[in-house]
């Protein structure tokens, strides 16, 4: 039986766990030398959890309003590179990219 499905919906979930991995990969990196600090790693695991469900930036922003809005009230961390950036989760982001941690 033919299934309704094109190939792209079909290999979907491989392929977001295939970027969920490589993300987890990233993170143990991250840990292994110290980079990512204690308040950076819940964000971190959300962002790993919506890349596994194929979720684009914007939807992992609606999901995570208050944590985004919290991080965005707190001034930077004056112990973490980017100490420049407007709030903590604008520092929080520009740590991200540097270690290859912000998917999109």
């Amino acid at each position: 039986m033919m299934s309704n499905q094109s190939p792209e919906t079909t290999n979907q979930p491989a392929f977001n766990r295939s970027k969920s991995s490589e993300y987890a990969a990233h993170i143990q990196e991250a840990m292994r030398h110290g980079e990512l600090r204690s308040w950076e790693y819940p964000v971190a695991m959300t962002i790993m959890r919506a890349l596994s469900q194929g979720l684009d930036e914007e939807a992992w922003k609606l999901e995570q309003t208050r944590s985004i809005e919290a991080l965005t009230q707190k001034s930077p961390d004056e112990k973490t590179p980017h100490t420049e950036a407007a709030n903590r989760y604008e520092q929080m982001v520009l740590r991200f990219k540097d270690q290859h941690l912000w998917p999109w």
